[in-house]
């Protein structure tokens, strides 16, 4: 394999895709923003629609099923176009997973411990942080559009059951109960996902910061090795010089029982 060619092909694939998903992203918060200052429903009922997916306009003087109308299609409009934006974000995102994954598997060919790899072991991380951004950015602007339009469409369902209780010309409160209750157990919902896309958000994070613990642990280890062979250099050098020492004091032992016996002899 070459790995030098494929590299730089993944990392130049790798580049492309982050430049669309810069400028998707930037357009898909641009819409969050938009349909987040349109989508509030009126006191007069109408819609202030100005923003992405908006077809007509409402004003105080508008009939009640024209209003009706209107806001149904906007809350449909921005969904769609919503949808269609998510999509193709996702799917750029596993692309670009796809890519860290060759990169990946390109870098276990090198030899640990060298300066090419520890280079392209950076370069990787770079990369796949780039990718973690993307997508917590991505998901929590989904999240913030997902929120909003679910509030559009409980201001306008409750709106719709407003206008049907007083054409009804009901008498009595069970209407307005009703109301009250869905608003309360649609907020209920609304808190339970938020609560959830924090966990998920949480948990997600926690498993980043796993991963970089594991490369340290592994380049700790990695570290330990390289200790333990000089360890064992040094008691090889500590057993040599205890060796010569002994050689050495022998060799002054029987000078010196020689020169008593010379001595003793003469």
């Amino acid at each position: 394999m070459n790995f030098a060619s494929n590299w730089e092909d993944f990392r130049r694939e790798a580049r492309k895709i982050e430049s669309e998903l810069d400028l998707k992203l930037v357009s898909f918060s641009k819409f969050e923003q938009k349909f987040a200052q349109s989508s509030l429903l009126r006191e007069d009922g109408g819609l202030a629609i100005s923003g992405p997916g908006a077809t007509s306009s409402s004003s105080s003087s508008s009939s009640s099923s024209s209003s009706v109308q209107d806001t149904s299609l906007f809350l449909s409009n921005t969904e769609h176009i919503s949808n269609s934006m998510a999509v193709e974000i996702q799917q750029l995102l596993t692309k670009l997973q796809e890519i860290n994954q060759s990169m990946s598997a390109c870098l276990s060919t090198l030899e640990h411990g060298t300066s090419a790899f520890t280079h392209a072991s950076t370069l990787l991380q770079h990369h796949r942080g780039k990718l973690h951004d993307y997508t917590m950015e991505f998901k929590k602007t989904k999240a913030t559009i997902t929120t909003t339009r679910e509030h559009a469409e409980l201001l306008f369902s409750v709106r719709k059951d407003i206008s049907q209780y007083k054409n009804a010309g009901a008498a009595n409160g069970r209407g307005e109960q009703y109301i009250r209750e869905r608003g309360s157990i649609h907020g209920a919902h609304q808190i339970a996902d938020a609560i959830l896309g924090q966990a998920t958000e949480t948990r997600e994070t926690l498993n980043n910061q796993k991963g970089i613990l594991q490369g340290t642990i592994s380049k700790l280890t990695s570290f330990g090795g390289n200790f333990t062979a000089i360890n064992s250099l040094i008691g090889s050098i500590r057993r040599k010089k205890f060796r010569d020492s002994l050689i050495l004091a022998s060799f002054i032992s029987v000078c010196v029982c020689f020169l008593l016996w010379y001595s003793l002899r003469s």
